[in-house]
Protein backbone atom coordinates (compact mmCIF):
# COMPACT_ATOMS: atom_id res chain seq x y z
CA UNK A 1 0.00 0.00 0.00
CA UNK A 2 2.78 2.08 0.75
CA UNK A 3 4.14 2.31 -3.21
CA UNK A 4 0.80 2.65 -4.11
CA UNK A 5 -0.04 5.45 -2.11
CA UNK A 6 3.73 6.78 -2.88
CA UNK A 7 3.26 6.33 -6.63
CA UNK A 8 -0.41 8.15 -6.97
CA UNK A 9 0.05 10.72 -4.28
CA UNK A 10 1.73 12.93 -7.43
CA UNK A 11 1.26 12.87 -11.04
CA UNK A 12 4.08 11.08 -12.44
CA UNK A 13 4.14 10.63 -16.75
CA UNK A 14 4.14 7.19 -17.99
CA UNK A 15 6.06 6.79 -21.38
CA UNK A 16 6.02 5.01 -24.46
CA UNK A 17 8.52 5.11 -27.52
CA UNK A 18 7.26 7.99 -29.34
CA UNK A 19 7.86 5.79 -32.85
CA UNK A 20 5.65 3.21 -31.35
CA UNK A 21 2.12 5.50 -31.16
CA UNK A 22 0.02 4.72 -34.38
CA UNK A 23 0.96 0.88 -33.56
CA UNK A 24 0.08 0.68 -30.13
CA UNK A 25 -2.70 2.96 -30.78
CA UNK A 26 -4.30 0.69 -32.62
CA UNK A 27 -3.81 -2.07 -30.11
CA UNK A 28 -5.89 -0.49 -27.61
CA UNK A 29 -9.38 -0.46 -28.00
CA UNK A 30 -9.92 2.85 -26.08
CA UNK A 31 -8.31 4.07 -29.29
CA UNK A 32 -10.72 2.71 -31.82
CA UNK A 33 -13.65 5.18 -33.11
CA UNK A 34 -15.38 1.85 -34.28
CA UNK A 35 -16.03 -1.38 -32.27
CA UNK A 36 -13.24 -3.66 -33.07
CA UNK A 37 -13.11 -7.45 -31.67
CA UNK A 38 -10.49 -8.16 -28.82
CA UNK A 39 -8.66 -10.62 -30.82
CA UNK A 40 -7.25 -7.46 -33.20
CA UNK A 41 -7.23 -4.64 -30.37
CA UNK A 42 -5.72 -6.80 -27.71
CA UNK A 43 -5.14 -4.22 -24.70
CA UNK A 44 -8.13 -2.11 -23.34
CA UNK A 45 -5.31 0.70 -22.07
CA UNK A 46 -2.22 2.06 -23.15
CA UNK A 47 -0.81 1.16 -19.98
CA UNK A 48 -1.76 -2.86 -20.17
CA UNK A 49 0.37 -2.23 -22.94
CA UNK A 50 3.33 -0.77 -21.33
CA UNK A 51 3.05 -3.22 -18.65
CA UNK A 52 3.42 -6.13 -21.04
CA UNK A 53 6.64 -4.22 -22.02
CA UNK A 54 7.95 -3.80 -18.69
CA UNK A 55 7.49 -7.75 -17.81
CA UNK A 56 8.96 -8.90 -21.09
CA UNK A 57 11.91 -6.25 -20.16
CA UNK A 58 12.28 -8.12 -17.31
CA UNK A 59 11.83 -11.62 -18.60
CA UNK A 60 14.92 -10.70 -21.29
CA UNK A 61 17.30 -9.08 -18.78
CA UNK A 62 17.00 -5.93 -20.77
CA UNK A 63 18.76 -2.61 -20.23
CA UNK A 64 16.36 0.55 -19.79
CA UNK A 65 16.56 2.18 -22.53
CA UNK A 66 19.53 5.48 -22.24
CA UNK A 67 18.40 8.88 -21.64
CA UNK A 68 15.19 10.63 -20.17
CA UNK A 69 11.37 9.50 -21.31
CA UNK A 70 10.23 12.77 -22.29
CA UNK A 71 13.28 13.02 -24.70
CA UNK A 72 12.63 9.81 -26.38
CA UNK A 73 8.74 8.95 -25.83
CA UNK A 74 5.36 10.42 -25.53
CA UNK A 75 3.06 10.82 -22.31
CA UNK A 76 0.42 8.88 -22.41
CA UNK A 77 -1.19 8.89 -18.84
CA UNK A 78 -0.14 10.07 -15.05
CA UNK A 79 0.27 7.90 -12.70
CA UNK A 80 -2.72 10.06 -10.57
CA UNK A 81 -5.33 8.86 -13.53
CA UNK A 82 -4.54 5.54 -13.78
CA UNK A 83 -6.05 2.48 -11.57
CA UNK A 84 -3.45 -0.63 -11.01
CA UNK A 85 -3.22 -3.75 -8.81
CA UNK A 86 -1.03 -2.35 -5.16
CA UNK A 87 0.98 -5.60 -6.33
CA UNK A 88 2.01 -3.81 -9.79
CA UNK A 89 2.99 -0.50 -7.70
CA UNK A 90 5.04 -3.04 -5.39
CA UNK A 91 6.42 -4.50 -8.41
CA UNK A 92 7.61 -1.09 -9.57
CA UNK A 93 9.40 -0.55 -6.56
CA UNK A 94 11.36 -3.89 -6.63
CA UNK A 95 12.14 -3.70 -10.04
CA UNK A 96 13.60 0.33 -9.44
CA UNK A 97 15.42 -1.07 -6.26
CA UNK A 98 17.35 -3.38 -8.36
CA UNK A 99 17.89 -0.87 -11.31
CA UNK A 100 18.85 1.65 -8.82
CA UNK A 101 21.75 -0.72 -7.20
CA UNK A 102 19.68 -0.84 -4.08
CA UNK A 103 20.02 2.63 -2.89
CA UNK A 104 17.25 2.74 0.09
CA UNK A 105 17.09 6.97 -0.22
CA UNK A 106 16.74 6.84 -4.62
CA UNK A 107 13.71 4.12 -3.68
CA UNK A 108 11.78 6.69 -1.71
CA UNK A 109 11.69 8.71 -4.68
CA UNK A 110 8.54 7.80 -6.80
CA UNK A 111 9.75 9.75 -9.45
CA UNK A 112 13.28 7.41 -10.04
CA UNK A 113 10.88 4.72 -9.29
CA UNK A 114 8.48 5.75 -12.63
CA UNK A 115 11.54 6.72 -14.72
CA UNK A 116 13.29 3.17 -14.55
CA UNK A 117 9.66 1.46 -15.01
CA UNK A 118 9.32 4.38 -18.39
CA UNK A 119 12.81 3.19 -19.49
CA UNK A 120 12.44 -0.42 -19.02
CA UNK A 121 8.98 -0.60 -20.80
CA UNK A 122 10.98 1.72 -23.56
CA UNK A 123 13.28 -0.97 -23.83
CA UNK A 124 10.93 -3.66 -24.63
CA UNK A 125 8.20 -1.70 -26.59
CA UNK A 126 10.33 -2.66 -29.90
CA UNK A 127 10.28 -6.58 -29.31
CA UNK A 128 6.69 -6.27 -28.16
CA UNK A 129 5.08 -4.46 -31.68
CA UNK A 130 7.43 -6.92 -33.58
CA UNK A 131 5.80 -9.91 -31.66
CA UNK A 132 2.29 -8.47 -31.76
CA UNK A 133 1.89 -7.41 -34.98
CA UNK A 134 3.93 -10.11 -36.65
CA UNK A 135 2.21 -10.92 -39.95
CA UNK A 136 1.41 -14.62 -38.96
CA UNK A 137 -1.89 -15.55 -40.46
CA UNK A 138 -3.38 -18.14 -37.81
CA UNK A 139 -2.93 -15.77 -34.66
CA UNK A 140 -4.15 -12.88 -33.93
CA UNK A 141 -2.61 -9.55 -31.86
CA UNK A 142 -4.52 -10.93 -29.06
CA UNK A 143 -3.06 -14.63 -29.24
CA UNK A 144 0.44 -13.08 -30.35
CA UNK A 145 0.34 -10.55 -26.67
CA UNK A 146 -1.13 -14.11 -24.72
CA UNK A 147 2.16 -15.78 -25.90
CA UNK A 148 4.44 -13.24 -25.02
CA UNK A 149 3.08 -13.14 -21.26
CA UNK A 150 3.63 -16.76 -21.58
CA UNK A 151 6.83 -16.96 -22.53
CA UNK A 152 8.02 -14.32 -20.05
CA UNK A 153 6.07 -16.08 -16.93
CA UNK A 154 9.43 -18.86 -17.98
Amino acid sequence: MYFAHILTNRSHSLYLPQEARDDVARLVSTHQRTKTSREMTPFRRQVDFWLLCLGVALADDLQPREGAPATWGYKFVDTREVQLPNEVYNLLAVVAFEQLEHDAERIDDPAQIVDVANRLAGAACPRVLTEVTSRELRHSPLDKALALARSALR
